[in-house]
């Protein structure tokens, strides 16, 4: 995996690679004793999203994030893809670190992916925090030309090879909402993105997983959908203020947020002003609020 000149020292982490069907799945661990936090990446990333959100939780929490199948150092497990085989990952997970149900939090894509774990293991969820995600597509939508654009542009990312981390990473800084707010925490996640050496780096996301994960979220009356309109645990949706592009608009819009917490009583919103997308994670502002949404649920009786 190509990584940044110097390795920084990350306070209380650790790398684990923890058993699944097909082989290991690797894990990033942040804290220490029992596991209270497990928190899921967003469809193209990887664990280092959250490094930040791990050193602002240090000392009062132990949280885990996993490289789904397909992607990052968990690129190599076999198929099968989509919602269904990340589920029953992650309940793997849980089952051999032990430990008390976790408060889940899925950023963007990941956060489908947590509410998919609590419908089909509802005992080792506590709670969820929906980062900028989770809601299911439209009733009878399978996807829209937006979405198709956007799996093309990632597909053809996917199949491109990169001179160096810089060439890649200039791809990210020419986005409004990561290049305005351009910090170390955001180029140390994209830069995880990468496998291989200079001049031949790859992105870490086999382009199958990719494919079958867009397939399994679109899929109309699908495990997502039933997730959400099933929802029996305490969850949050916490949206950003701003969208991906740094626009002034969140990415769910208040009446499309209303209609979902008017039909699901457990689902809650909050929106947490001057973040997008990115930063609601990558920024230390963003991930302060998200790390101390995370305690209050862990209070919480």
């Amino acid at each position: 995996m190509a990584t940044l000149g110097a390795t920084q020292h990350m306070a209380h982490f650790q790398s684990l690679e923890v058993p699944v069907a097909g082989g290991d799945l690797h894990i990033g661990s942040w804290g220490e004793g029992d596991v209270s936090v497990l928190a899921l990446h967003g469809l193209t990333l990887n664990h280092a999203e959250f490094h930040l959100l791990g050193e602002s939780l240090a000392g009062s929490a132990r949280m885990i994030a996993p490289d789904l199948r397909g992607r990052g150092a968990s690129a190599e497990l076999p198929p099968p893809y989509g919602l269904e085989a990340h589920v029953e990952d992650v309940a793997a997970v849980l089952a051999h670190l032990g430990g008390p149900p976790v408060v889940l939090v899925g950023h963007s894509w990941g956060a489908v992916v947590a509410l998919a774990v609590a419908h089909l293991h509802p005992d080792l969820v506590r709670s969820i925090l929906l980062v900028d995600g989770g809601l299911p597509p439209a009733a009878g939508v399978a996807s829209d030309q937006s979405t198709d654009r956007a799996s093309q542009r990632v597909l053809a990312r996917l199949a491109s090879t990169f001179a160096s981390v810089d060439t890649y990473l200039d791809i990210w800084r020419g986005q409004p909402g990561l290049g305005h707010h351009w910090n170390e925490h955001i180029k140390r996640a994209f830069a995880t993105d990468l496998a291989g050496t200079a001049p031949s780096l790859r992105c870490n996301l086999k382009p199958e997983a990719f494919t079958a994960d867009i397939a399994s979220t679109y899929a109309q009356s699908g495990l997502a959908e039933r997730a959400m309109v099933q929802l029996r645990h305490r969850a949050t949706l916490i949206r950003a203020a701003r969208n991906m592009a740094d626009e002034e608009h969140p990415q769910y819009s208040d009446a499309v947020v209303r209609q979902w917490c008017d039909r699901v009583a457990s689902l809650h919103d909050r929106l947490v002003s001057g973040e997008n997308h990115y930063t609601i994670l990558l920024g230390e502002t963003g991930a302060k609020h998200i790390a101390a949404l995370i305690r209050e649920e862990l209070r919480h009786s």
